[in-house]
């Protein structure tokens, strides 16, 4: 019963947190064109961290059987998010006055709009036809489109973090090591975030497959 009410609690506060990011971005939008999109982290990056970094228990909540689902998942999708929002955006002041960061936000929000309420339904064995649709779908333009606008982020932040080293560790050094951030994020970008995405693409894949089919034998 209390597993119950902790993840109904935190279902909503997660929604209702992403709602109102979302429904900003699209107000200000609305009420003053793309002039806005230069502040937007500026406005509520402080309210993204927060709850981005809250979704950090559901990697707990997967290992520890409180929910079900292989915890690679949420560790790869929700590890990824926060080191780049942390490492990325967040301590690196050039890059939050991008247009790509508003536009990252919407993807995020988006997605995690439908998936909280969908948790939801799942929960109290609710079973909402167009929202299982919608979870399972709407994947396909919106994961792309945050791969796409991530790995856009780090690739423009790589001029700022060859000029600073910040981040990186040059030789010599006490411990003769070095971590040149810059090369290792080119590599990323060039090899890791492909197998990454393949690797998410396929799993929704599956998943969308598996829940669409359940409603052909019905």
């Amino acid at each position: 019963m209390f597993a119950k009410t902790y993840l109904t609690i935190y279902n909503i506060l997660q929604f209702f947190g992403y709602t109102y990011m979302f429904l900003f971005i699209t107000l200000e939008y609305v009420k003053h064109g793309t002039s806005t999109f230069n502040s937007t982290y500026r406005n509520i990056g402080s309210t993204f961290v927060f709850f981005q970094g809250l979704q950090l228990v559901e990697i707990i909540h997967s290992l520890t059987g409180l929910t079900k689902g292989n915890p690679i998942m949420p560790l790869l999708q929700i590890g990824a998010r926060n080191m780049l929002l942390h490492y990325m955006i967040d301590k690196i002041e050039p890059i939050q006055t991008s247009h790509l960061i508003t536009y990252l936000f919407l993807v995020w929000s988006m997605i995690e709009v439908i998936r909280y309420p969908f948790y939801l339904a799942h929960l109290y064995h609710y079973d909402i036809k167009w929202l299982t649709i919608l979870r399972y779908t709407i994947w396909i333009p919106l994961y792309p489109s945050g791969f796409f606008l991530e790995s856009a982020i780090i690739y423009l932040n790589l001029p700022y973090l060859e000029s600073t080293q910040k981040y990186s560790i040059q030789l010599p050094n006490a411990f003769n090591i070095s971590f040149p951030l810059p090369l290792i994020l080119k590599i990323h970008l060039c090899s890791t975030v492909w197998f990454a995405s393949f690797y998410l693409f396929t799993h929704m894949y599956k998943q969308m497959k598996k829940a669409l089919n359940a409603y052909k034998t019905c």
